[in-house]
């Protein structure tokens, strides 16, 4: 018995090394995000002395990135969103952002948002995004369309959704789109992104933020998981209808299906709940492994005893 007990426990021990020991499988999605919002710029007019030129502080962009990181982190891990607001937010922090923090950490099957709310621009066959060291009177300082995508091009995931709250952003699309990429902008190329005090947001981000608290009615398909597509229809249905000005959200879709940004729960309230993962904790492993041990052992004696009492003379034969 005794043999046969120990034979149970080392095949039991066998498995326990051979368990993961990791909550995440190589190939399992993680989520990462780069939000950005400047409503302080170092070079331009603060209001309200000038509240007829383009060169001014931006109300409310710092309040969308910092909504957006509050409702994000607590469903992807505060680890794996990164938040430059105002004076953190200089281009090369953008950039050290993307390529230094971002790209060393995702792989090809995560999922990743960028994000940028503030000022924005066209110039020539070019559109700008104005972090917070932008220059007043040249876009050198700003980040041109093609230079992000040069950046977000050295990502390896092949699920990328950039969302921009800033005016003409709708012509980013053109350099941004691809495949795996989706791309949700405020506005068309050639229209404003309006924000208002009795919002303190970007309209458009105003109606995305309410879409992670409304997610019921943002999925539509019934799937109990928020995709970017489900989550800018809803935004850009409630920025068209109450807006009041020229403003048409845009979208570019090059991921096949949707894709999934969060899942939730409808009992009661449908409350944001983390999305389910492939992948059980290291402790469910180890305790797995454990009542394994404790099962393996305990059938062992069970087995012996009814052997004993089957075949008693056979063991009172081996005993002498």
């Amino acid at each position: 018995m005794l043999r046969l007990l120990g034979s149970f426990l080392f095949a039991s021990l066998l498995l326990l090394l051979a368990l993961p020991v990791h909550a995440q499988s190589p190939d399992e999605a993680e989520r990462w995000a780069v939000i950005v919002g400047v409503s302080e710029y170092e070079h331009f007019i603060p209001l309200p002395l000038f509240p007829d030129s383009e060169l001014y502080d931006l109300p409310y962009a710092d309040n969308d990135a910092q909504a957006l990181y509050q409702r994000l982190h607590p469903l992807w891990g505060q680890d794996h969103v990164k938040l430059l607001v105002n004076d953190q937010a200089a281009k090369a922090d953008i950039e050290d952002a993307i390529l230094s923090w971002l790209d060393p950490r995702e792989d090809a099957n995560d999922v990743v948002l960028f994000y940028f709310s503030g000022h924005g621009g066209q110039y020539g066959a070019h559109e700008y995004l104005s972090p917070h060291d932008a220059l007043p009177d040249s876009y050198t300082g700003d980040i041109r369309d093609d230079e992000l995508a040069s950046w977000l091009d050295q990502l390896e995931s092949r699920q990328v959704v950039t969302i921009l709250d800033i005016c003409n952003s709708g012509g980013f699309i053109g350099e941004l789109a691809g495949a795996g990429r989706v791309i949700l902008t405020a506005s068309d190329r050639d229209e404003d992104a309006w924000a208002y005090p009795s919002l303190e947001h970007g309209v458009f981000s105003y109606y995305l933020l309410q879409g992670f608290e409304e997610s019921a009615a943002v999925d539509a398909n019934g799937d109990d998981i928020i995709s970017a597509e489900e989550l800018f229809y809803y935004a850009r249905s409630h920025v068209i209808a109450n807006n009041g000005r020229d403003q048409h959200p845009q979208i570019s879709d090059g991921y096949a299906g949707e894709l999934a940004l969060f899942g939730l729960t409808r009992r009661g309230t449908g409350s944001i709940s983390l999305p389910e993962q492939r992948g059980d904790s290291p402790i469910f492993y180890l305790t797995m492994a454990i009542v394994g041990v404790v099962a393996s052992a305990a059938t062992a004696v069970v087995w012996a005893k009814r052997r004993r009492k089957a075949l008693p003379e056979v063991e009172d034969q081996r005993s002498d």
